[in-house]
């Protein structure tokens, strides 16, 4: 008989809805992540790249202690909520698109899906073109 689910239709489609929803968020935890490691390396770049050429110019370890020395830990990380908030929405869209493409051409397990099957889904997912 009919179960109050919906039919056998209801699993796969609250199967996909779960699976974007773990996409999504794994996207936007990637995204807080990897931002987190490199907006203090981009911080530090940038101050090096606009200082004043000439002998006292500070290396990029130079420019981090002295960054740390004068503003704190938290000086490496002004400026970080907007970046963060782009990095995690871009990454989340990223890692659902390829998740979505990925089910429209693969219907088995991602882990059973071919190699050119993975590129294609990537390249629907990529933000580089």
């Amino acid at each position: 008989g009919m179960s109050s689910g919906g039919g056998e239709g209801a699993g796969k489609v609250e199967s996909d809805a779960l699976k974007s929803r773990n996409e999504t968020l794994s996207g936007m935890a990637a995204g807080f992540a990897c931002k987190l490691v490199e907006y203090p390396l981009d911080t530090v770049k940038v101050q090096v790249q606009t200082q004043k050429p000439g002998p006292d110019a500070l290396s990029p370890y130079q420019m981090l202690m002295r960054t740390v020395r004068q503003e704190g830990f938290r000086g490496l990380y002004r400026g970080i909520p907007s970046p963060l908030i782009g990095s995690m929405a871009e990454n989340s869209v990223l890692f659902s698109s390829y998740g979505f493409a990925g089910r429209m051409i693969h219907t088995g397990d991602q882990e059973t899906m071919p190699f050119y099957k993975k590129l294609f889904a990537g390249s629907c997912s990529d933000d580089k073109r």
